[in-house]
């Protein structure tokens, strides 16, 4: 009797769980897709702004990576593996310059011709209507 009783106490207990994590899994994608959709409209609406403030990021990140170049070298002596730190030399040709920056400027070649597409479509809209 007493056992049947727990077992039934805990069966609601999950039962209850899970609907209060369905619910909030429910909440959160709501969320995550009105976040995504205000994203995405923003990007639509404002493209250099955000083709800038990505290219900013990439190179303030680019500059925070760049700052202190190290190689780790792990060597076996004996038994005992031993770690060494070892500087390496900044090596920057115009070809590796040209490299890192081709999908920042393709990215904002499509921006672009997106927006450009987009303020030719209004206008033929403004003009189509009387």
């Amino acid at each position: 009797m007493e056992s049947e009783a727990t077992k039934e106490k805990m069966a609601e207990r999950m039962r209850r769980t899970k609907q209060s994590f369905d619910e909030i899994r429910a909440e959160t994608q709501a969320k995550a897709r009105r976040a995504v959709r205000i994203t995405n409209n923003y990007a639509h609406d404002h493209p250099w702004r955000v083709v800038g403030t990505a290219a900013a990021m990439a190179f303030v990140i680019g500059l925070l990576m760049r700052k202190s170049p190290r190689k780790i070298i792990v060597r076996k002596v004996g038994d005992a593996p031993v770690l060494k730190v070892k500087r390496v030399k900044p090596r920057g040709s115009a070809w590796e310059a040209i490299t890192a920056f081709m999908p920042i400027a393709l990215f904002a070649a499509k921006t672009a011709m997106a927006a450009r597409n987009k303020n030719a479509e209004q206008t033929a809209d403004t003009v189509a209507l009387p």
